[in-house]
């Protein structure tokens, strides 16, 4: 009986109504779930950003070099820690212990007008896992910079 009435009542609604109610509340839980994420990936970016210089105060960096690093990481992206390619370097630099001062050199050598592209980090993750020395990663970058790739049509 409730649900026979309860259409009855939507049936008696006019046009209008669901013709501006639909819209306005789909705008809503836009605009809700938008502010929901927006939080959500701002609370991650934090726990990412706290682990990685947990990490380096493990493994004994000076409060100075961790600082070079951290600036080197929000240079291109202002806040943006989880998702950028140079706190994946930085990381992968820091498990393989490479310094500071040589993780900074790389991350510069790597930017191409101020970003490092996912195929620069691929070359980074590969030179550091086969235990490549900073020199030999920086020739690659910069040969890499200075002859790129040619594209593929498809």
């Amino acid at each position: 009986m409730l649900a026979t009435s309860w259409f009855d009542w939507l049936g008696r609604v006019d046009q209008a109504v669901w013709l501006t109610a639909v819209p306005c509340f789909s705008v809503a839980a836009v605009v809700v779930t938008a502010f929901i994420v927006h939080g959500w990936r701002r609370v991650r970016q934090s726990e990412s950003r706290t682990a990685l210089v947990g990490m380096m105060l493990q493994r004994g960096m000076s409060a100075a070099d961790i600082e070079r690093v951290m600036q080197a990481c929000s240079d291109s992206a202002g806040e943006d820690y989880e998702d950028e390619p140079d706190v994946r370097i930085v990381a992968l630099m820091k498990e393989n212990e490479y310094e500071g001062d040589d993780i900074e050199r790389i991350l510069d050598v790597a930017r191409v007008n101020g970003r490092i592209d996912v195929a620069a980090v691929r070359v980074v993750e590969t030179l550091v896992e086969q235990g490549a020395k900073v020199g030999e990663i920086e020739g690659i970058l910069e040969a890499r910079r200075t002859h790129p790739a040619p594209k593929i049509a498809v």
